[in-house]
């Protein structure tokens, strides 16, 4: 099992992930800085590598701090990270990404005993879809936008739900934890403007991602 990696040359690179532990903060340094870098179309790659470094990485334990995951350390990173993804006007494909990451980061239980940061995650995600009309993208082809848009309610209703699950696990609630919801959005479906969309819980966005980051 490795790490994968789109090459510039279209080809797929494969690390071996016994490896890439021993260089963890360069990596996770890398992923944040060209995430949060100037020059946008780097910022998706920067979100993608975030995302893989979660999917190999995620659960391993910390070998010098009990009950701790090995990512925790680099939390701040993290939502650094997401807070450039999923900041108001960025790209489609960085807005996917940013989605994509923001599910891994909840998912690997990064944010589970922190309330605070599960509340600011689920407000980056809301923030777009309530100003769902002026959500247009404009200069991208309207499939990209429209596609973009979806991404960004799958994320919501996987998020929501992933907040919802530590919320109870903790013996908490959903709210509590940073599960909201947004005006006429429902857990599984949206309807805006006579527009049905229907969000899988189990479906992922990478494809999505990379198409978009092509087509655009």
């Amino acid at each position: 099992m490795g790490l994968e990696l789109d090459s510039p040359d279209g080809f797929l690179v494969c690390l071996p992930a016994d490896h890439l532990v021993n260089h963890l903060q360069p990596l996770i340094d890398l992923g944040y800085k060209l995430t949060t870098s100037p020059l946008e179309s780097l910022r998706p790659a920067g979100a993608q590598l975030l995302q893989q470094i979660l999917r190999y990485f995620g659960t391993v334990a910390d070998p010098d701090v009990p009950d701790m995951l090995l990512l925790e350390q680099y939390q701040a990173q993290f939502v650094a990270a997401l807070r450039a993804a999923l900041a108001a006007g960025a790209a489609p494909a960085l807005a996917v990404c940013g989605g994509n990451l923001a599910i891994s980061f909840l998912g690997a239980g990064l944010a589970a005993g922190d309330g605070a940061v599960m509340r600011r995650l689920m407000d980056l995600l809301i923030a777009p879809l309530e100003s769902w009309q002026g959500l247009l993208y404009g200069g991208y082809a309207e499939s990209v936008g429209v596609r973009a848009r979806v991404a960004l309610l799958q994320a919501h209703a996987q998020c929501a739900n992933l907040a919802s699950a530590f919320g109870s696990s903790s013996g908490g609630s959903g709210s509590g934890s940073g599960a909201r919801s947004i005006k006429g959005v429902g857990s599984s479906s949206s309807t805006r403007g006579g527009f049905g969309v229907c969000i899988s819980p189990t479906s992922s966005n990478n494809d999505l991602c990379r198409s978009i980051v092509v087509k655009s």
